[in-house]
């Protein structure tokens, strides 16, 4: 991958990235002989997702134009897995109610503010503090 192409500090001038480099790139690293994980029972999952936010207006003579692209991230590693209920210290043994729906209120009360802050922050295409935050409060 040639990284003349990309983007320096201070350089403001649209400098085109092709999909070709991107894809080639990922076929040299990715091996699907190796295994992803040796140690563990359950593979890595990693997952890539890109989506098109908007397309300009291009020349039809030159087939010049601009798009917008943001990529979506999703990982999933079963070592950072974790079962274990904290919620339940100062309730009964017995009171299975109480804490489900003590689970669920604080669950859905996590959730509904991780997305109020996602919503106030800009959209980019890598992982920000506040997912990871949010991630390990949901733990």
């Amino acid at each position: 991958m040639a990284l003349s192409r990309y983007c320096l500090a201070g350089r403001s001038e649209p400098i085109p990235l092709y999909m070709d480099d991107l894809l080639h790139a990922g076929r040299r690293i990715y091996d699907k002989h190796s295994p992803p994980v040796q140690e563990a029972e359950n593979p890595t999952i990693v997952r890539l997702a890109m989506y098109i936010e908007g397309m300009s207006s291009f020349r039809t003579q030159t087939m010049d134009f601009q798009l917008d692209v943001y990529f979506q991230q999703f990982w999933k590693d079963p070592r950072l897995a974790h079962n274990e209920t904290r919620f339940s210290f100062w309730l009964d043994v017995d009171a299975v109610p109480a804490r489900v729906s003590l689970a669920i209120t604080t669950l859905l009360t996590l959730s509904t503010q991780a997305n109020a802050a996602r919503m106030a922050l800009p959209e980019v295409s890598y992982m920000k503090a506040i997912d990871v935050w949010m991630g390990a409060c949901m733990m």
